[in-house]
């Protein structure tokens, strides 16, 4: 083979290189991050409903930004309405909010995985974009650096040439008791835990929880974990949100 006998021949002039190559393969085999849909879901059990790309906010004014201006494109609005729908196992409540059963949706992400966080956010904001009264909700978290800036915009209430839309409200709370928001239909709870010694914070209970998870940030002990932490909390995880899929993944999970 010409390729392989060149790239032999590469290695020999350049021992260096040999090193380098031999450090690569010897990294990506130790290396466990589940990077694939498949994998993800496999890993326990549990079915991918979306995978998408996400924003990535680095302080409360981008967190902000994403609550007044995130919009996905044709593609991804569909698959969160099919998520939506899977969620609820209802067309009605896409029927612009006019069913008045409410519903609530915790999404629990890993600490490590700023990413995954940007999730709930975003399809917080696509569910009152459809006319939807929709909440969301940052409360204690286990890491309390972790969702802080995301806490800090949820915190403060929007200004008057504010463009967020009039079904989405946003709260934080610290701690006690916290009931859903009045009016809305459907609340979206986000928390994050210790990938490797995940509890769970003492946060609102929901009728439905999720876990969420960028491609290449987790590995299968970590969800494993996460899993049980949050059925010993009586929170049984029912799908899976994949954050930032790799380009070239053609599985579904």
């Amino acid at each position: 083979d010409w390729s392989s006998d060149v790239c032999s021949s590469d290695l020999i002039r350049y021992p260096g290189a040999a090193i380098g190559f031999i450090a690569s393969i010897a990294v990506s085999r130790n290396d466990k991050r589940l990077r694939v849909r498949d994998e993800i879901a496999n890993a326990i059990g549990i079915p991918v409903l979306v995978s998408l790309p996400v924003a990535h906010p680095s302080d409360a004014a981008g967190w902000t930004r994403l609550l007044q201006e995130y919009k996905p494109g044709a593609v991804h609005a569909w698959r969160l309405r099919m998520a939506l729908q899977r969620l609820r196992r209802s067309d009605d409540f896409l029927d612009n909010g006019r069913d008045h059963r409410t519903g609530s949706l915790l999404i629990l992400s890993l600490s490590s995985d700023p990413g995954a966080l940007a999730l709930g956010p975003q399809l917080a904001v696509f569910a009152a974009s459809l006319g939807i009264p929709t909440a969301l909700v940052v409360g204690p978290q286990q890491d309390a650096n972790a969702a802080a800036t995301l806490r800090t915009a949820c915190g403060v209430g929007p200004s008057a040439s504010a463009q967020r839309s009039s079904h989405l409200r946003v709260a934080a709370y610290d701690e006690g008791d916290f009931g859903e928001l009045p009016g809305a239909v459907f609340t979206v709870v986000v928390a994050t835990v210790d990938g490797q010694a995940p509890q769970m914070p003492d946060t609102m209970r929901t009728t439905s929880t999720v876990l969420a998870v960028s491609a290449g940030a987790a590995t299968a002990d970590q969800l494993a974990r996460v899993a049980v932490s949050a059925a010993i909390d009586g929170r049984e995880i029912g799908g899976i949100l994949v954050a930032d899929p790799e380009s070239d993944d053609n599985t579904t999970g």
